[in-house]
């Protein structure tokens, strides 16, 4: 496995526990706050981390969609 996709995992893993914990209330700190309220981010982030840590291919692939499909948007296409 690659480091990025590790680094991803225990990000998502983190990111997990840190939002149960601020949410239940256990422990009052404002970093778990700004976790807890920023965590659709860190998922993301995480997610990228580890697709970008299993292949490129997959990374050019989306960016090539994406590419697309804003060329189409802005061209009117869509």
């Amino acid at each position: 496995m690659n480091v990025l996709f590790k680094l991803g995992s225990l990000l998502a893993l983190f990111t997990t526990v840190a939002k149960i914990v601020a949410n239940m209330g256990w422990i009052s700190h404002p970093v778990l706050t700004w976790i807890a309220a920023n965590a659709a981010f860190l998922y993301g982030l995480a997610v990228g981390l580890a697709v970008a840590g299993l292949t490129r291919k997959i990374v050019l692939i989306l960016l090539a969609i994406t590419g697309v499909y804003i060329v189409l948007k802005l061209w009117g296409g869509m």
